[in-house]
């Protein structure tokens, strides 16, 4: 899923604190710092995951998905939960209308993910249910247009069999 890979970035990015592990006085060695996960809990935030791309004219286009990502202490670990507000670009409307068809039964729709203490694993919360209610905007997207053959084409893509972790 694309909101999975990008927010894997997140967590590499964001969160990572140094802590000092010399005494005052030594000389810090790169072999001897260390990073402790720390993201912000209770702070919305704003992360945007652009992806640029040399377009049919050989111009640089850009997409961005803009997510809200809010942290929570859970446990010893911690709960994410991103929702993708946007799908933004400057390439030509035809090619961003495909972009945001793709993506738009993902817009709005609240991903959590359970990671652990360190920030050393991350792993989505209920996919079943996050799939069964993406593939339920599909087929209802395609009734509304009129369309018979789009909720087969959508429910077929969500398939736990045809999906990728």
């Amino acid at each position: 899923m694309i909101s999975a890979s990008g927010l894997g970035g997140a967590l590499l990015l964001l969160v990572a604190q140094p802590i000092p592990s010399l005494a005052p006085g030594d000389v810090p060695a790169a072999a001897t710092t260390h990073f402790q996960f720390a993201p912000p809990v209770g702070q919305p935030m704003t992360y945007r995951v652009t992806t640029r791309r040399i377009g049919r004219e050989g111009a640089l286009i850009n997409f961005s998905l803009v997510y809200a990502l809010q942290w929570q202490r859970v446990g010893r670990g911690y709960r994410l939960e991103a929702v993708l507000q946007r799908i933004d670009s400057d390439a030509r409307p035809e090619v961003t209308r495909a972009l945001s068809l793709m993506l738009e039964p993902l817009v709005g729709e609240p991903t959590a993910y359970l990671v652990a203490p360190d920030g050393s694993r991350v792993d989505l919360v209920d996919p079943e249910g996050l799939w069964a209610r993406v593939t339920a905007r599909i087929e209802a997207v395609g009734r509304e247009g009129g369309t018979a053959r789009s909720p087969a084409v959508g429910a077929a893509g969500c398939r736990a069999a045809g999906r990728r972790a």
